[in-house]
């Protein structure tokens, strides 16, 4: 079982877990290497024209940071991309997505 996952079952509130639910499984867990689109949907976002479906490769998963949802707090992993131009970020889970192809 994925600690995101643990962690979900462990979450008693009916309406908290299934939102936590979603979010989990719409986060997919990547590898060093793996080539990520970039989602930032939010149009008012400062990053959202610069990054927004920019694709990228994964060079390191960075620790996880504490997110809180709806007062539940879940780790998420971080990982740090390199864009094609050579610039690296570091993104929540919740904003890369696999590659369209």
């Amino acid at each position: 079982m994925l600690p995101l996952q643990k962690l979900l079952s462990d979450i008693t509130h009916p309406n908290t877990t299934k939102i936590l639910s979603q979010i989990a499984t719409s986060v997919t867990e990547f590898s060093t290497g793996d080539t990520v689109r970039i989602d930032i949907p939010d149009e008012t976002d400062p990053d959202h024209d610069q990054y927004h479906d920019g694709h990228g490769h994964i060079i390191d998963v960075v620790k996880g940071e504490i997110t809180t949802i709806t007062g539940e707090q879940i780790e998420e992993p971080r990982y740090r991309i390199r864009l094609p131009d050579g610039e690296e970020l570091e993104l929540p889970a919740h904003a890369i997505r696999p590659p369209i192809q």
